[in-house]
């Protein structure tokens, strides 16, 4: 289940890879489809961009409070544009960062200064993605994340996997041996 609570049990048999020592990935296939988990120790909330390349075409999966995805022509693209499509997430899920509004109200009206955000967030691990293998051929694709800081600057820097690799060039993208 795509809960963004990453048990151990569920993750029997996945492979694992050390980003650092806050922040891993697991992954595993069945004949239906792909599950890859980020999990972080980082400060939350937090959130995910994977960059897919298949096929010489760059697919965006984000991953926060709402779920979407983008196709990246070229090198062209920005954070923007093209827009993301909200909530049009074909052939995968992942679980999303849920607030208890209850809470955010709660800090708003207490203390109009503070981050209701930071305060308000349900816990959760990381994200956990299930990918269908009629969309995505994952074996045959090149991978790049992004972990980022939900609130903004007064949080940590973004964690990419892998280090080395930059947005727009699929060189050094890491490819994951399902």
């Amino acid at each position: 289940m795509a809960d963004g609570k990453i048990e151990e049990n569920e993750w029997i048999g996945s492979k694992q890879i050390m980003i650092d020592p806050q922040n891993s990935i697991y992954y595993k296939s069945d004949n239906f489809y792909y599950y890859l988990a980020i999990n972080s120790q980082l400060p939350k909330p937090f959130y995910v961009d994977l960059f897919i390349e298949e096929n010489g075409v760059i697919k965006n999966i984000h991953a926060s409070s709402q779920l979407g995805d983008r196709v990246l022509i070229d090198t062209t693209w920005t954070d923007y544009e093209p827009a993301t499509q909200w909530g049009y997430n074909e052939g995968w899920t992942a679980n999303a960062v849920k607030f208890d509004r209850r809470k955010m109200t709660e800090i708003r009206q207490n203390d109009p200064e503070a981050n209701p955000y930071s305060a308000s967030y349900i816990p959760y691990d990381g994200f956990e993605l299930q990918f269908s293998k009629r969309q995505f051929r994952l074996e045959e694709s090149k991978l790049r994340i992004e972990i980022r800081n939900m609130i903004g600057p007064e949080g940590f820097e973004t964690v990419v996997f892998p280090a080395s690799s930059s947005r727009k060039d699929t060189k050094h993208w890491h490819q994951i041996d399902f």
